[in-house]
């Protein structure tokens, strides 16, 4: 396939305001956590059309652009690809004389037109485009990029696992991170909005995938998260604890069991790898529905959102054991014992981690033979 114009258009676009370094004379762009991180774009949006997205974005940045006046020139340069650039060291565009929300270039790239063909040519340079104090750690009022908060403030970068649940709760939730103003409220969002969140997960001479997520935050959610501090902190606390209560279930519940099984049930060592594949499968399945399952409990009061949450957690880690009880290869002559042990520790560590879980099965249990 012959790549037409606006593959090119796309690449160039891609390479000038997302690349990072990539060996000496090759420097990234200013907007990101180190020459090997990468830069995490995270908004929201009322529809997923690229028209609509584009159009609140836009609104977005006109509206917030005045509050960097302090820090940055509002008459700068704003398309740093129409200043001239020898590719000196010394030609590096100091920073505070941008705009706000310059678009940057990182490379000296030329198209020509050869016989009909569009021919690249690029060059080395000495330096950066824009010139930036290391420490800055890519914390420039990006607009999509989140930061998180230290004594060292620093942009996000995104791992090769991409936008996990944990990852969002963190962004989005948990107050750890300074949100991108792509990622405020407006006041017409309250009625439901998308999180929409993509990167291009780089390292040393390598990708580690181009991640795209979308999570949709339903209406009561919507106006929960844009309504009271109160109300914020409330459901962010909920999330944080639905993370840790996956986590443990992951390390106390699942891990000692699958342990089992595969020793034979003699409670011997047994390295986290060989048990990956039904971890990351409960792992998953957590994924595909915290967050909904998170929306759906905004108005739920404490006990009752736990209690729902335990049993969800509970049902996917007896299913992933089930199916390692069935696939895992145990020795025959092993074959009961370690069932037996494995079952047992299932059953023990599982009521200790999710005790709501069970006492709700134990409640139901005991309605039931009240009815009949």
């Amino acid at each position: 396939m012959q790549p037409r114009p606006e593959h090119w258009l796309f690449a160039l676009v891609t390479l000038q305001t997302m690349e990072g370094f990539l060996g000496r004379g090759n420097y990234g762009i200013v907007r990101m956590n180190g020459g090997f991180g990468n830069r995490p774009l995270v908004g929201l949006t009322r529809a997923l059309s690229p028209g609509a997205h584009f159009r609140r974005d836009v609104q977005v940045l006109l509206d917030a652009r005045l509050s960097f006046a302090d820090h940055y020139d509002l008459g700068g340069h704003a398309l740093l690809w129409l200043l001239p650039w020898d590719g000196k060291k010394q030609s590096g565009i100091p920073l505070e004389t941008c705009d706000p929300y310059f678009i940057e270039v990182c490379r000296r790239i030329r198209f020509l037109e050869e016989n009909g063909h569009i021919v690249c040519w690029r060059a080395n340079t000495e330096g950066p485009r824009v010139a930036a104090p290391k420490e800055l750690n890519g914390v420039t009022g990006d607009p999509w990029t989140p930061v998180e908060k230290s004594d060292k403030p620093k942009a996000l970068t995104v791992s090769d696992s991409g936008f996990t649940y944990r990852l969002l709760q963190q962004v989005f939730l948990s107050g750890d991170y300074e949100p991108p103003v792509a990622l405020a409220f407006r006041e017409d969002e309250k009625d439901g909005v998308y999180l929409v969140a993509r990167t291009l997960v780089r390292g040393q001479g390598k990708t580690g995938g181009l991640h795209f997520r979308i999570v949709p935050v339903s209406q009561a959610a919507a106006r929960w998260l844009s309504g009271s501090e109160e109300r914020r902190t409330k459901l962010a606390r909920r999330a944080e604890q639905r993370v840790r209560l996956a986590a443990d279930v992951q390390r106390k519940v699942l891990y000692p069991a699958l342990a089992a099984l595969l020793s034979g049930g003699r409670d011997a060592r047994v390295e986290w790898e060989q048990v990956t594949p039904w971890i990351e499968a409960f792992d998953r399945a957590v994924d595909a529905q915290f967050f909904d399952r998170l929306w759906a409990s905004v108005e739920q009061d404490e006990e009752i959102a736990r209690r729902d949450w335990e049993r969800f957690l509970l049902t996917e880690a007896r299913r992933q054991f089930a199916v390692a009880e069935h696939g895992m290869p145990v020795a025959s002559a092993h074959h009961w014992r370690a069932r037996s042990r494995a079952h047992a520790i299932f059953e023990a560590r599982a009521r200790e981690v999710l005790p709501y879980a069970f006492n709700a099965t134990r409640s139901l249990s005991t309605e039931q033979e009240v009815r009949s």
